[in-house]
């Protein structure tokens, strides 16, 4: 975690250590800022580069990390030092991060979510399309020159934008099933939402095909209000007994839950998700 040092940043004052690295050890406010030679851009777009690389982290499922004295976002530490080294069996949150972006090495390939024992996929057939949205540029960012290594072009997309008002989620087995914690379906479980209140005035709502109908789902939860302010939110739902689908259902198109967005006449609202947490309590 040393690469989140202030002396790697553009801004910088201090003896370089040769182009495109960091400054040396002791500021010096006489020298001009390293910019384009540093190596991670700016200090403010750290904090994306420090949540993107905890989230892979914890959809890695490592077990060990080592923490240098530059911590640039405490919540975010905390949050990995409580979920780090979990199994199924063990762990009490789930998540998936609809980020995607496209890799240039060894032929390039896509990338889609971050998921860690919470699934998102479509459904064609019933209508439940998504493509990537919100772009952000990815750090290292400008004055640095070098703004990616690993990856095609020089941004991410960090949700995903539904038009038909509908996102389908599928729980892992193990994980729900609880181990050394109860089942999922047994307690309380909290569902936190982060999304963009973009179209209009309206409602969030969780639902279950599975258990009713596609047309007519059961609601889940009671619905949060969306305002239509142009902000990225976490709405929390608290949900009892969710009941997982049954395995190779075709009830409800193989989802678990399905979170939807609705107008202020109750017709279907397209919706922007960003993350979305399954928590047991």
């Amino acid at each position: 975690m040393i690469f989140f040092e202030k002396t790697w940043s553009s801004e910088w004052r201090g003896a370089q250590s040769g182009c495109f690295g960091k400054g040396s050890g002791r500021y010096d406010a006489s020298q001009e800022p390293l910019g384009a030679c540093a190596r991670f851009g700016p200090l403010a777009s750290f904090t994306y580069r420090y949540f993107m690389s905890s989230m892979r982290l914890l959809q890695m499922r490592a077990s060990y990390l080592l923490l240098g004295g530059a911590v640039v976002h405490p919540q975010i530490s905390a949050y990995v030092a409580n979920e780090i080294g979990h199994t199924p069996s063990t762990g009490s949150d789930a998540f998936t991060l609809l980020c995607s972006t496209t890799l240039k090495m060894r032929g390039g390939g896509s990338v889609k979510n971050f998921e860690r024992w919470l699934f998102q996929r479509d459904a064609p057939a019933a209508g439940v399309v998504t493509y990537a949205d919100a772009k952000i540029t990815q750090t290292p960012a400008l004055p640095t020159t070098r703004r990616t290594w690993m990856t095609r072009d020089k941004y991410d997309w960090i949700a995903r934008y539904a038009p038909n008002g509908v996102i389908g989620f599928s729980v892992d087995r193990a994980w729900a099933a609880g181990g050394a914690r109860s089942s999922l379906g047994a307690s309380v479980a909290v569902l936190k939402v982060t999304a963009f209140d973009y179209e209009a005035a309206g409602t969030l709502k969780v639902t279950q095909a599975h258990t009713a109908s596609w047309a007519s789902p059961t609601e889940v939860s009671s619905s949060l209000s969306l305002a239509g302010d142009n902000t990225l939110k976490t709405f929390t739902f608290r949900l009892h007994n969710l009941t997982l689908a049954p395995e190779g259902s075709a009830e409800g198109h193989g989802f678990d839950f399905e979170v939807r967005g609705f107008d202020s006449a109750g017709a279907p609202q397209p919706i922007i998700v960003s993350m979305v947490r399954l928590i047991k309590e």
